[in-house]
C-alpha cells in the first residue's frame, strides 16, 4: 500500500482530527446561525476534508500493523467511523438548531428538520443498540483449517547414470561434435 501524503497523515490523526472536526462542526452552527450559506459550504468542506483523510490514515496505519507483524492474515478494514460521527453531529446541532427557534422560517420548515435530524439521531442510536447487542454474541473462530500435501520424495539419479541415460544426439553434442 502506498502512503498517504503527508498532509493527509498529519490531518487524520486523531491528536489533530478530533480537534478539526470540532471547529468544523462550531463552524456549521455559527453558519446556520447567521443564515450564511458560504459559512456552511466552508463547514462541511472542512469535515469532508478531514473525515476522508482519517480514514486513509487510520487505513494505512491499520496495513502498516498487519505488515510489521507479519500476519497471516490480510489486513482488517476499519470501520467507517467519522461519517456516522458527522452525521450524528449535524443531527444533533440541526436538532437544537430547529427546537430552539433559530432559524427565521415557517412553522412547517421548523417541523421538517425536527423530523429530519430526529430520524437522523434514531437511526443512528439503533445501529449502535444493535451493534452492541451483536458484540455480546460469542463470535466464529477465525482460524481455519490447512491441509498440507506433501509429495512423494522420487530418488534421483546420480551423475553417471543420468550421463547413460542421454540419447546419442545428446552424447555427441556435449563432446563438441556435431
Amino acid at each position: 500500500m502506498k502512503r498517504p501524503a503527508t498532509k493527509t497523515m498529519v490531518m487524520g490523526h486523531p491528536v489533530i482530527a478530533v480537534p478539526l472536526m470540532l471547529i468544523g462542526g462550531i463552524t456549521l452552527l455559527a453558519g446556520f446561525h447567521a443564515g450564511n450559506l458560504l459559512i456552511v459550504i466552508f463547514a462541511v468542506a472542512i469535515l469532508g476534508t478531514v473525515s476522508k483523510a482519517s480514514e486513509e490514515a487510520s487505513a494505512y496505519r491499520a496495513w502498516e500493523r498487519e505488515w510489521n507483524g507479519m500476519a497471516p492474515t490480510t489486513p482488517r478494514q476499519r470501520k467507517r467511523v467519522w461519517g456516522r460521527i458527522v452525521v450524528l453531529v449535524a443531527s444533533v446541532a440541526l436538532f437544537g438548531l430547529m427546537l430552539s427557534g433559530g432559524a427565521s422560517a415557517s412553522d412547517a420548515a421548523i417541523c421538517i428538520g425536527l423530523l429530519a435530524s430526529s430520524v437522523g439521531i434514531i437511526a443512528i442510536v439503533l445501529r449502535l443498540v444493535i451493534r452492541c447487542l451483536k458484540r455480546r454474541r460469542p463470535g466464529r473462530t477465525r482460524s481455519s483449517v490447512v491441509a498440507v500435501v506433501a509429495r512423494p520424495v522420487m530418488a534421483a539419479p546420480n551423475l553417471a547414470d543420468a550421463y547413460r541415460a542421454l540419447p546419442p544426439y545428446c552424447h555427441a553434442l556435449l563432446r563438441g561434435q556435431e
